[in-house]
């Protein structure tokens, strides 16, 4: 999609047909972000594709989710949000994202943890804490029983099952988690606060599955470990280990569903060629 072309889509949202747009911030899958001005403000409008819900979750729950983040002083306060056009609008957040080397700082990681902790404890809630992990499983394998690959489907299924039963022996109440936390999705201000960015993703779920997407999606070492969950306010967690075998289960599924729609990327190629090498 081209400036233009966003500008016309964003044209169509009441309180910002004013607005302008700035430049092309990120393009992935499931859509496009956009910085834009109005009255002197800047905002990211995302701009989901068609097929976002292939990947994520919904957009009524992405606002709702990151708006008790932002309550909460860890995400950026959403503006607007129109599932039916696709359209969603938040405020910008002056800071500079992580890389690779900030989100392996024992220190870093330990801020990580107390946010995490924030985040994890910030309601109330009820139901399956694993239903959101299965319901994700469950929509990558439907959507790649039609491109082959059945006996390795067949396998990170069994696989993730498995993990699923151990959790079982280690029960825990749902909280609302991002479930996405890449170091390019945390923030950091210039004050040195994080906040956490691009709740697509988000639902609630078990809240050690973000624990494990940090683990085990960074390379994150025993030191590193040890300070997260130090930061999170514990010493261990039994079903760690399990957790973070289900996230490499549906990383595993996430990149053969790109792949399949011609969506992946040389790095991401990379990964699943490793991935793929374990079973």
């Amino acid at each position: 999609m081209s400036p233009d072309e966003a500008q016309q889509r964003l044209n169509t949202c009441p309180g910002f047909k004013s607005a302008t747009v700035e430049r092309q911030l990120a393009q992935s899958a499931t859509g496009e972000s956009y910085l834009i001005t109005k009255g002197g403000n800047r905002y990211v409008a995302r701009l989901r594709s068609t097929d976002a819900d292939i990947y994520t979750g919904s957009q009524e729950n992405e606002y709702l989710h990151s708006a008790t983040a932002a309550s909460l002083g860890i995400a950026p306060e959403p503006v607007y949000d129109d599932p039916e056009s696709g359209i969603s609008i938040r405020c910008y957040a002056e800071g500079r994202v992580w890389t690779q080397q900030d989100i392996r700082n024992p220190q870093n990681l330990q801020q990580l943890g107390q946010l995490l902790q924030r985040l994890h404890s910030s309601g109330s809630y009820s139901g399956d804490a694993c239903a959101w992990a299965k319901s994700a499983i469950s929509r990558y394998v439907e959507r790649l029983n039609d491109q082959g690959d059945d006996s390795l489907i067949r396998k990170v299924r069994v696989r993730a099952e498995h993990c699923f039963t151990l959790i079982e022996n280690f029960p825990g109440g749902p909280a609302l988690c991002h479930n996405d936390l890449m170091c390019a999705n945390i923030l950091e201000t210039s004050s040195g606060e994080l906040m956490l960015l691009d709740w697509e993703y988000s639902a609630v779920g078990d809240p050690v599955f973000d624990l494990a997407v940090v683990l085990r999606h960074h390379n994150i070492d025993e030191v590193g470990q040890m300070a997260l969950l130090t930061g999170w306010g514990v010493a261990e967690i039994p079903s760690l280990d399990a957790w973070r075998a289900v996230y490499e289960s549906i990383l595993l599924l996430w990149l053969l569903t790109l792949r399949g729609s011609g969506c992946i990327d040389s790095v991401q190629q990379a990964d699943l060629r490793c991935l793929v090498s374990k079973y």
